[in-house]
């Protein structure tokens, strides 16, 4: 959280209106380690994400899929943080129990994208919401 903060620059800095607020990646890993146990995880969870809001005064994003969240993670005590949630080829996303009545914020639903410029294939992602709303989300920060 430190390192995140460091590189953010002081909440005034991003808020800019443009800038998104910090996101935490909970995902299973792709080899064999084991996860560690849903307590210790959700302990590591709520100490990372009462850093980052007690320094810029909203939560960060959550970035997961609902495999790896209600397999591994199993609590609901976060879903005040926006979801960000990795679901491919699908026409909708399927979203972690916890956030099943707030619904999703953002969600990666490819990551074999092509975007002109960059060679091999891209992370693909949709907001929920129009230009507005985009701008609404990023200025609720401070």
């Amino acid at each position: 959280a430190q390192m995140v903060l460091e590189a953010l620059g002081s909440a005034e800095s991003a808020s800019d209106g443009r800038t998104l607020p910090p996101v935490l990646d909970v995902e299973k890993y792709e080899d064999s380690r084991p996860m560690l146990p849903s307590p210790d995880m959700v302990s590591a969870i709520y100490r990372w994400i009462s850093i980052i809001r007690g320094a810029i005064g909203v939560p960060p994003i959550i970035y997961t899929n609902v495999s790896t969240w209600d397999t591994y993670i199993k609590s609901a005590e976060f879903v005040e943080s926006p979801l960000w949630v990795a679901n491919y080829e699908r026409k909708t996303p399927i979203i972690p129990a916890p956030w099943k009545k707030v619904g999703w914020d953002f969600w990666q639903y490819t990551a074999s994208g092509k975007v002109a410029g960059i060679a091999g294939p891209v992370d693909m992602n949709f907001f929920r919401g129009g230009e507005n709303r985009l701008r609404a989300f990023c200025e609720r920060r401070c």
